[in-house]
């Protein structure tokens, strides 16, 4: 029975993937991160959840394959999601984050010091839990 997949076909599409970017291209991604970044922060950003979980997954495509990790890629595949405050584009980043970190461990560390900085943000700015508008009642902890 002829499998929908053909393992030719994947193993050609495996040896052609590009292992590195050209500086072209890593520039033209940072330029299109830095206007996504400002279109959320402005809160005129016109980015599906789809159009995020590409943008994010092509950054984390070129973390994996350079050589070394470039810093203002990595702060914005962290901070665009964060700073979109979703629960779509938080698991969209978190996916993101987790295909990188386990196609490339040596990332860990940076990668967590980013979510750290971006989660002080959030506490900064009272962002979700952090946020003075929910007023958070815990039955068990409130006096009677």
């Amino acid at each position: 029975m002829p499998s929908l997949c053909h393992d030719a076909g994947l193993s050609e599409l495996q040896q052609n993937s590009p292992s590195f970017s050209s500086k072209s291209e890593i520039a033209a991604l940072k330029s299109q991160m830095a206007t996504a970044s400002k279109t959320i922060e402005d809160k005129t950003s016109t980015f599906s959840i789809p159009d995020l979980r590409r943008l994010l997954f092509r950054a984390a495509a070129i973390l994996v394959s350079s050589e070394t990790l470039d810093n203002d890629i990595l702060h914005h595949l962290v901070s665009i999601p964060i700073r979109a405050f979703s629960p779509r584009s938080v698991a969209a980043g978190a996916d993101a984050w987790g295909w990188l970190v386990s196609e490339r461990p040596s990332a860990e560390m940076a990668l967590l010091t980013e979510v750290v900085s971006q989660w002080t943000w959030t506490i900064e700015t009272r962002k979700g839990l952090f946020s003075t508008s929910m007023k958070w009642v815990a039955v068990e902890f409130a006096l009677h």
